[in-house]
């Protein structure tokens, strides 16, 4: 054994007070030592005082003791180390194999959608959280398709001629906005035979619009809740193409809805026959309408005897300011089987501001969502995190609006 290790060891001596004691008693001792602690080398050597029993002890017994198992004892702790490695490698494998047995566990029967009809097709079973998303989105496509094809075969039935091969159905909401539509007569007419329109994927849609907002046109994003309310205007014959959020439908890519790039000014005597074609999941079909015509026609004096008294009205009404309100906001989170994700959703009456949502749970890292509301004070987002036993806080700044512990 070297000089420099037998040094470090001599450095637990222990040298008693000299104030304490006689001259006769001042003497420098060397406490118990213990080597190599919970080994087979395990060795205890006992407290000596005076010069003669130290050196004795460092000669006969601890230095020989160092010199023949240090060795030894230093490949006996590096394999107790490396097993205890190895302990941990089996616990995190034994722990991934259970996860992936228990999502191949997961999974859902087979599904038969439009049964006893010509358009029954049944979708087989499938297991995991990737192949339920995925089946769930070819049911979602399928049913847009037949939605089509069933208001196609309806509105060429109610013209009474044949169904054309390639056609477009104007009462759907997502098209009838589009040239061909707009440009009709007044609805006496059969619909005209026009070539479809571009081919449009929604799956090849990005989830978010490079200035931040959602992207509606994109699959998974037409059935959350955001992108429902903004639909919601269709029923009345809207869409509203200056939004981030619907700028890539094809009705506002292609068509002429409102802030699309071939809007004309409104056209008149349009109208589009009757459709009893139910609205589809992950599709937007207009609600059935029945054939009119506008009235082109200066204002009787009936209707301006009739704005008079509006406008009269509108001159007793109070004044306001307004009382201004606090930021308030509802978190809420649900998780979505069919998305395999869990869904976070923000409610509130802070307009286009930036949100921070923080996560904590005893024993896991923190974690924090940036969200940015749109005008009506929405905002979401959908991870895949697991959130179970997390607590999530909503602040608006340094301001606490929220918070929710998920179950």
């Amino acid at each position: 054994m070297n000089k420099f290790a037998r040094i470090l060891i001599a450095l637990v001596v222990t040298i008693t007070p000299l104030s304490a004691v006689t001259p006769a008693q001042a003497e420098t001792c060397q406490e118990a030592i213990t080597l190599w602690p919970g080994s087979p080398y395990e060795r205890s050597f006992p407290r000596v005082c005076g010069e003669e029993a130290r050196s004795a002890l460092w000669n006969t017994q601890l230095g020989p003791y160092l010199d023949q198992y240090s060795a030894a004892a230093a490949q006996w702790f590096t394999a107790q180390a490396e097993a205890e490695q190895a302990r941990r490698a089996a616990e995190e494998a034994a722990r991934v194999a259970a996860a992936a047995a228990a999502d191949a566990a997961n999974c859902v029967s087979t599904s038969v959608i439009f049964p006893g009809t010509k358009w029954e097709m049944t979708f087989p079973g499938v297991c995991t959280a990737i192949g339920i998303a995925g089946r769930s989105l070819q049911i979602q496509t399928y049913s847009e398709n037949v939605a089509v094809q069933q208001a196609a075969e309806a509105a060429a039935a109610a013209a009474n001629q044949p169904l054309p091969p390639n056609s477009i159905d104007c009462n759907l909401e997502l098209w009838r906005n589009a040239a061909q539509c707009i440009n009709q007569n007044n609805g006496t007419t059969p619909l005209p035979i026009v070539p479809p329109l571009p081919t449009f994927n929604a799956n090849s849609q990005p989830m978010v619009n490079p200035d931040g907002t959602i992207n509606c046109a994109q699959a998974d994003n037409a059935i959350t809740t955001t992108c429902m309310n903004l639909f919601k205007p269709s029923a009345n014959g809207t869409l509203d193409c200056t939004r981030g959020e619907l700028k890539n439908l094809p009705a506002c890519v292609n068509g002429t809805a409102p802030g699309g790039p071939n809007a004309p000014p409104p056209p008149t005597n349009v109208s589009a026959p009757t459709s009893n074609v139910p609205a589809t999941t992950g599709g937007i079909v207009a609600q059935p309408s029945s054939p009119s015509s506008q009235n082109n026609s200066a204002p009787s004096s009936t209707q301006v005897a009739s704005e008079k008294v509006k406008q009269n009205k509108e001159d007793l009404f109070p004044d306001a300011d307004g009382e201004e309100e606090d930021p308030a906001a509802n978190l809420t989170v649900t998780y979505s089987k069919s998305l395999a994700r869990y869904i976070v959703k923000v409610d509130s009456n802070l307009a286009e501001e930036s949100l921070v949502i923080r996560g904590v749970k005893k024993g896991a890292k923190s974690l924090k969502f940036t969200l940015n509301t749109d005008e009506d004070g929405v905002a979401g987002v959908k991870t895949k995190t697991k959130l179970s036993g997390f607590t999530l806080t909503l602040y608006f700044g340094s301001t606490k609006l929220d918070s929710v512990k998920v179950s």
